[in-house]
């Protein structure tokens, strides 16, 4: 492993690429706006196409509230972001040639690489989903008689309608591409300890201090994007959420295809976003038994303070994002989440079957 040499010339490749990330970034007014613009047709569009009466009338009358608030608050969220330009840019530009100078090395870059791929996956597979949702759609037209102009319309406007509908995923990447900004610095951090402890030789308090020093880095970059985030993650999984939760209910009560489609799409989006946002608090916390081990070369006293300082901050334990800066988002979080949230997606026919 190489050390870090921030006198060379550092890139770009590291930088968020999305495209919100990017107009953020050159604040592009017209891809601002037209995102915008989007949520309001999707909102208008969501009230047309989503809903399925059930025979539950509270559950209908919930849906129906539910649907035209989620396109707002997806517009909210994306508001937010664009008061918070300067914010994110900052986010951004915080150690920038100290990670450009690292991200030139084959293996972040390569793990730059796979993330921005399994990005790109899940965005092709939530389209594809919609896709399916227009062909099924066309399929049950096909059997009514019906003019093939009037089907060909169909399917470009569920074609549409498919492109639209991916404006959502416009701030999934966006929060995925930030804290994968953020796991570079952890990454950057893991790899100088593996060096420590590869090298042959006498351990250095000055290149222990610095790689120290490093992870105090990644932990501010960390603070800066989770005050970045402080209204948009609760707002995503309760809009994610609450949509899950509702669409199994209805599916529940009365089986549909744009039910089922839908719980797919809300499940698999928000286990890709919880992994990427659970991820950083990971990473903080596997420097422990790496920086424990350097304590085995430790030859002095002034070595060994060191590593219990790096230990003592290890140790606290909090180091990634929130929701609300209450709770800290780690993956014994997330197992919790997903456990009372499927609790309370099978309890809800019952209450309102009650009612």
């Amino acid at each position: 492993m190489s050390q870090i040499h921030l006198e060379t010339q550092s890139d770009d490749y590291h930088r968020p690429s999305g495209l919100l990330s990017r107009s953020l970034q050159t604040f592009n007014k017209t891809k601002l706006l037209l995102l915008q613009l989007s949520f309001f047709a999707t909102q208008y569009n969501s009230n047309v196409v989503n809903y399925k009466p059930t025979t539950f009338k509270i559950l209908d009358s919930v849906f129906l509230s539910w649907l035209s608030f989620n396109s707002i608050l997806y517009f909210i969220m994306c508001l937010y972001l664009i008061f918070k330009r300067k914010s994110y840019t900052k986010f951004v530009d915080y150690f920038n040639d100290g990670i450009g100078n690292y991200a030139k090395n084959d293996h972040i870059r390569k793990f730059i690489a796979k993330n921005r791929i399994v990005t790109k996956i899940h965005c092709s597979f939530i389209f594809i989903v919609y896709l399916i949702y227009g062909i099924l759609n066309i399929s049950k037209s096909y059997n009514e008689p019906q003019p093939y102009g009037q089907l060909a319309f169909k399917l470009f406007m569920d074609a549409v309608r498919a492109i639209v509908y991916m404006n959502r995923f416009v701030l999934i990447e966006f929060i995925v591409e930030s804290c994968l900004h953020v796991q570079i610095c952890f990454k950057m951090v893991s790899d100088q300890i593996e060096s420590l402890i590869e090298t042959d030789g006498l351990l250095r308090f000055e290149e222990l201090q610095k790689v120290r020093q490093l992870y105090d880095i990644a932990v501010k970059k960390t603070r800066k994007l989770d005050s970045l985030l402080f209204m948009v993650l609760p707002a995503y999984y309760l809009a994610c959420l609450v949509s899950y939760e509702l669409h199994f209910a209805a599916l529940i009560n009365k089986y549909d295809h744009i039910h089922l489609i839908i719980i797919v799409r809300e499940a698999l989006t928000l286990i890709f976003v919880i992994l990427y946002v659970a991820n950083i608090n990971r990473l903080a916390n596997k420097q422990f038994n790496r920086v424990y081990s350097l304590s085995y070369k430790a030859h002095s006293l002034e070595i060994m303070n060191e590593i219990r300082y790096f230990l003592t901050r290890i140790r606290r334990n909090d180091v990634g994002l929130t929701l609300l800066k209450i709770v800290l988002i780690t993956p014994a979080f997330v197992t919790s989440i997903a456990t009372i949230s499927l609790t309370i997606a099978l309890s809800i026919p019952t209450i309102f079957r009650k009612n």
